[in-house]
């Protein structure tokens, strides 16, 4: 088990019927699988979150997993390597540290990722002070351990800010190997027509958005886009949708921008005009969201089709002073926790 197990990249371009093209570190489940363990699970509560682009910078600081469930990187790398998404029970949590401590003691450089980085092994990669480790694979000093020597604790935690640091990392390229910078057709048709593509300094992204709106809508003889400056053609890199914006993709760019008069609800008598988007309750630019934990009711739908319409809001969320161990997640510290609030929604049993 890994993580690209399921934070796939590349691994089904070829695969027309599966969609054909690269993913953002996520998988194609609805929902996905994990080792068969005796508490009867198959899948995770929801499938794999994409990773690029997950720790950018948001008000209220980072929260990470469809459910906020983390508010470090570090802290989700621990859980998800001793949890059950790796086949863990909540009582193994010892037992996987010791198990990842083990996997890196008994790598010798011979495995087939490592043969692409020179052979060497975890052992000579932690200390980071071996002559044979090239520069650009040296580890700083804040991540280095001794393997042959440190605690399992000491191997683990230097395993979880190696991963953290990678999964940090893991952003969006701004500029091709030739130096280029990759731009979408919006970040096109924004510089063609001299629009700005980020917020004034001290502006909102609502307020850059509203800005925007009145911009576009200012355009005399909009410039459109019809091929990749990048690549000579009308094609995306790695997508065979063309590589366009024109009049439709304007057209759509103003409903999205529009918003009720006034938002944030818009009244009958516009909703039957339409061409009112209000995406920017939610999808302000330039990062088009607003990093906040919403209902999208994918759950709410389930339950609501297992046990009743109106089932879902009905049900009651202990507060942190009336709470009971088991409407925790099941942890180390509340092994037998059933897990009520992030469980799969089931058929009831009938007797």
């Amino acid at each position: 088990m890994n993580c690209r197990s399921c934070h796939f990249v590349d691994e089904f371009a070829a695969l027309t019927a599966l969609g054909g093209s690269k993913r953002t570190y996520t998988d194609f489940a609805v929902r996905s699988p994990i080792p068969s363990r005796p508490d009867g699970k198959l899948t995770a509560p929801r499938n794999s979150p994409p990773l690029v682009n997950p720790s950018l910078n948001r008000p209220g600081g980072p929260l990470f997993h469809f459910d906020g469930e983390f508010s470090t990187l570090e802290d989700l790398v621990v859980e998800t390597f001793t949890g059950r998404n790796f086949g863990w029970l909540s009582r193994q949590k010892a037992e996987a540290i010791h198990h990842i401590a083990q996997v890196m003691r008994g790598d010798d450089g011979t495995g087939a990722i490592a043969t692409m980085f020179d052979g060497l092994s975890y052992r000579i990669l932690f200390t980071g002070s071996n002559p044979n480790i090239p520069d650009e694979l040296r580890l700083p000093p804040e991540f280095r351990v001794l393997i042959g020597s440190a605690r399992d604790q000491e191997i683990f935690d230097a395993v979880v800010k190696v991963v953290a640091a990678y999964v940090n990392g893991l952003r969006f390229s701004q500029a091709d190997d030739a130096g280029r910078p990759i731009r979408s057709p919006f970040d096109v048709f924004l510089t063609r027509n001299g629009l700005p593509q980020q917020p004034n300094s001290g502006e909102t992204p609502l307020a850059y958005s509203r800005r925007l709106l009145t911009l576009v809508n200012g355009l005399a003889s909009p410039q459109f886009v019809t091929t990749n400056p990048n690549r000579g053609n009308g094609l995306f890199q790695f997508h065979t949708q063309p590589f366009a914006f024109g009049a439709a993709e304007l057209a759509g760019l103003m409903i999205f921008l529009r918003e009720p008069s006034p938002p944030p609800t818009a009244s009958p008598v516009e909703v039957a005009a339409g061409q009112i988007g209000n995406c920017l309750a939610c999808h302000a630019a330039p990062d088009f969201t607003d990093f906040k934990l919403h209902n999208t009711r994918i759950a709410q739908d389930e339950y609501d089709g297992i046990h009743g319409n109106g089932s879902f809001m009905a049900l009651t969320i202990p507060a942190f002073a009336t709470r009971t161990s088991n409407d925790l997640p099941a942890t180390e510290d509340h092994p037998t926790a059933t897990e009520f609030f992030r469980s799969i929604p089931a058929w009831p049993i009938l007797r």
